[in-house]
């Protein structure tokens, strides 16, 4: 059972999802096991005669993003040490370059920076307006690639395409027993453009869930989330003058 709140903005300008993952494990019965005698290594003991397999969850979020209007462009920074004159050997840098096309869009996770930002539009310094992933919510999937070919937008934490209307769900929209590749690889196959276009990003989350006593009857909420963070989208931070809550404000002294 999965628990899903969005909070559409804050603020300071950030727009937040998060999952919270939470319900009743699904047991199986271990006929004639007795405590200290389970030796499954895919499942772990959670009550008497019931053991719980070990198991992976999975989430694609589709955004059809708009950053300052529908015509944008994404950015792929990369932080790469360097060597430094001095006393200190080394520093290290911000490399970025504009994703081309839907075939530079299947992105690993990396030592990187996702940015989604308007070219046509610019802030009090001169830099483009742009809103920027995190995410540090993916696990790589623990299968061999022909067993989640169905299901490949796991392979990967984002994918970034070009928008069509038709192109709704990560997964395509008839992925049961399909025999090929539907989805994200499918869409990226034809390679469009992704310089000044409308964009889509996919963002993908992940959990491997190692069950264990604690989980039995019920999970404990355990929570993931992405965000979408302003990034040289305002010319300064916009909670500076937000309206102070009533317990912050000091009375005067009398």
């Amino acid at each position: 059972i999965n628990n899903l709140q969005v909070r559409f903005s804050t603020e300071d300008g950030v727009v937040r999802a998060e999952v919270g993952l939470t319900g009743i494990d699904a047991p199986k019965a271990l006929a004639g096991s007795l405590p200290g005698e389970h030796h499954n290594r895919t499942s772990a003991p959670i009550a008497t005669q019931l053991v719980a397999p070990y198991h992976s969850h999975h989430f694609s979020f589709r955004l059809d993003v708009d950053v300052d209007g529908p015509l944008n462009s994404f950015m792929l920074g990369r932080l790469r040490p360097t060597a430094a004159p001095g006393p200190r050997r080394s520093v290290w840098t911000l490399d970025e370059d504009v994703l081309a096309n839907e075939g530079q869009g299947a992105l690993a996770h990396e030592h990187a920076v996702w940015r989604v930002v308007n070219p046509n539009r610019r802030n009090a310094f001169g830099q483009p307006t742009g809103y920027q992933v995190e995410s540090h919510d993916y696990e790589e999937p623990l299968l061999a690639p022909a067993d989640y070919r169905r299901a490949a937008f796991i392979a990967h934490p984002l994918w970034v395409t070009a928008h069509d209307p038709d192109e709704r769900y990560a997964a395509g929209d008839t992925p049961n027993q399909n025999p090929g590749t539907p989805g994200l690889p499918s869409f990226q196959a034809d390679r469009q453009s992704l310089v000044n276009r409308d964009l889509v990003l996919w963002v993908t989350m992940g959990h491997h869930h190692v069950t264990q006593a604690e989980d039995w009857p019920v999970m404990s909420m355990k929570k993931m989330r992405f965000e979408l963070r302003p990034a040289n989208f305002f010319d300064r931070n916009p909670a500076l003058d937000l309206r102070r809550a009533p317990f912050e404000v000091v009375a005067p002294a009398r």
